[in-house]
């Protein structure tokens, strides 16, 4: 049994709230997935792509934040860099 994450509990009370099965499947469909595919990452059973977490972040308005979908990685670091190639300076 896949361990119990913000980013699992988020997604799966995001998944509920859609509605029915229709309306969970355009859910999916506007995160840029499939259902199934939705299922598997908030159940823990499949990891996130980047693109995904984007999709569900846009999709969500924001309640699933795509940082939380990858805990371990060092957001500072990551924010670093990108702010670093936007002024075309190093990072020391």
């Amino acid at each position: 049994m896949p361990k119990k994450t913000k980013r699992i509990e988020l997604l799966i009370n995001e998944i509920k709230a859609a509605g029915g099965k229709p309306e969970r499947e355009a859910f999916a469909r506007k995160c840029g997935t499939s259902l199934g595919m939705l299922q598997q990452v908030g159940g823990g059973h499949r990891n996130c792509s980047i693109n995904l977490a984007v999709g569900i972040d846009k999709a969500t308005d924001g309640r699933v934040d795509f940082r939380d979908m990858f805990p371990d990685l060092d957001w500072g670091y990551v924010e670093k860099r990108l702010l670093a190639g936007k002024s075309g300076s190093s990072i020391a």
